[in-house]
């Protein structure tokens, strides 16, 4: 059984580890739209770019619901 340090340190790692991945989906995200604005507006790739945006942005928000769980969590481990 873990001890409430361990539990803690796993906590911080995942909340970390969620953070990392909030970063490396907001430069993608960043990257796609910066691809979207050298398009013309009729270029047929802006509605696949969009929707690639668009997913990116659902998981991203997932991801932040997670990491505030976890940082809940790790603010009631005594």
């Amino acid at each position: 059984m873990d001890t409430e340090r361990d539990k803690l340190t796993d906590l911080e790692s995942d909340i970390r580890t969620t953070g990392e991945d909030l970063v490396a989906d907001a430069l993608d995200v960043v990257e796609i739209e910066k691809a979207k604005v050298e398009l013309a507006p009729d270029d047929p790739r802006r509605a696949g770019l969009a929707k690639e945006a668009e997913a990116k942005a659902a998981s991203m928000a997932e991801k932040t619901k997670l990491e505030t769980e976890l940082v809940e969590e790790a603010q009631q481990v005594d």
